[in-house]
């Protein structure tokens, strides 16, 4: 594939996030404790979720800093829908 590795859910769209992300790097990291990209997954869910309520989560955080890291684009609601179906996957993978 190009520089897009895509997720697929049943009866859903495609996800397409770039191959060369960090997240997918880190996803692919092999340790002993929690997984670094799953870790980061859950935590940008909460915090989009935080944002989406109107709260900030911390004085730093930056959605495109998200977009850069996980390789997709959309706004703050079509960003945390395409997590919520990557994590459902992760979920089902494992």
């Amino acid at each position: 594939m190009n520089k897009d590795s895509q997720f697929i859910k049943e009866g859903y769209k495609m996800i397409k996030i770039n191959e060369d992300s960090q997240f997918m790097k880190d996803l692919d990291e092999n340790s002993s404790s929690v997984n670094r990209g799953v870790y980061n997954l859950i935590v940008t869910i909460r915090d989009l979720k935080l944002v989406l309520a109107g709260i900030r989560p911390s004085r730093n955080f930056k959605l495109r800093d998200v977009k850069r890291y996980f390789g997709i684009n959309g706004s703050a609601k079509k960003i945390l829908e395409y997590l919520l179906e990557i994590r459902h996957i992760i979920k089902i993978g494992s």
